[in-house]
């Protein structure tokens, strides 16, 4: 499963990132708008580079156009849970969302199995109980 830590990582665009050869330096993930819908890239922009926009090294496509679906609604992008849930029940290979604030981010390959569960029963101080 990928599923970005954080919205800052994934950046849209149309047609090829910046000219086709840089893209923000936080940026690892692209939506890209493609004739037949968006498809998702993993970016890897040049480490030593400086500045906002970096040289791109390599780019990768994670899904395709027909592997991706995008929500329809907007969705607190920092609820995970809830984009999880959605991205299982859209019986597609990738889910893009879209935030209250028009950011971007993505489920690939969703699994809850790879999440942590953890029950906590009583969060009363100073000795909550926990099982």
């Amino acid at each position: 499963m990928i599923f970005p830590p954080h919205c800052k990582f994934v950046g849209m665009v149309t047609g090829a990132p910046c000219g086709g050869d840089r893209v923000y330096f936080l940026s690892r993930y692209l939506i890209r708008e493609t004739g037949d819908g968006p498809e998702v890239l993993e970016v890897e922009s040049d480490p030593g580079g400086t500045g906002l926009m970096r040289r791109v090294i390599s780019t990768r496509v994670l899904a395709t156009a027909d592997e991706v679906y995008r929500h329809p609604h907007a969705v607190n992008v920092h609820d995970r849970t809830v984009m999880l849930e959605a991205a299982l029940k859209s019986g597609h290979r990738c889910t893009i969302f879209s935030g209250h604030g028009g950011q971007a981010t993505f489920v690939l390959d969703p699994d809850p199995l790879a999440f942590l569960h953890i029950h906590v029963y009583d969060i009363i101080p100073p000795h909550p109980h926990l099982s």
